[in-house]
């Protein structure tokens, strides 16, 4: 009985440190691109509140998201739903 109880501790563990990673993973895409827009702008020979607009864009589309993928993790399950979406990430 001892064993499964610490099995069980592991598991949580390991949930909780994965959803933390995903939950980071949208923020994180933020965080990367924001320095580099001065340089994506002059690569593009784009201005750069023009370029800031795709952050804007990008913030919307988390937004919408959670709109239509949480109802949808309700109906279908949240495991199928959160692996997908690292799938998808992942092969970006």
């Amino acid at each position: 009985m001892k064993s499964q109880a610490v099995i069980h501790r592991k598991n949580i563990l390991f949930f909780t440190i994965g959803l933390s990673l995903l939950t980071i993973m949208g923020i994180l895409g933020v965080d990367t691109y924001l320095p580099s827009i001065p340089d994506i702008a002059k690569e593009f020979r784009q201005n750069i509140p023009s370029m800031q607009l795709s952050i804007m864009v990008y913030t919307i589309c988390i937004g919408f998201g959670q709109l239509i993928f949480g109802p949808l993790s309700d109906s279908i399950g949240r495991r199928r739903i959160m692996l997908s979406g690292a799938i998808i990430y992942h092969h970006e």
